[in-house]
């Protein structure tokens, strides 16, 4: 049986560590992060968001990786991968 650590931030500080990882696999992290407090309490079973800081927050992350990879688009476009 899995036991989940309940907390108000619990596991928050994973993200800093998972950038390593995802600049080793050679993907670019957003620098934008969306912290959901008392995730149980914050998203409902169906998927529903409960807090509008939340949804800002994921908006915004998901505005940064639209930026991103529309500019990584236009610069692999004119720029040819290194060999």
């Amino acid at each position: 049986m899995f036991h989940f650590l309940v907390g108000p931030f619990g596991g928050i500080r994973v993200g800093t560590l998972l950038r390593i990882f995802v600049a080793e696999f050679g993907m670019f992290p957003v620098p934008s992060s969306v912290a959901i407090p008392t995730v149980h309490e914050s998203i409902s079973p169906e998927g529903r968001v409960n807090q509008d800081t939340i949804s800002r927050d994921i908006v915004q992350q998901l505005e940064e990786l639209c930026w991103h990879a529309t500019a990584v688009k236009k610069h692999a476009a004119v720029t040819p991968p290194p060999s």
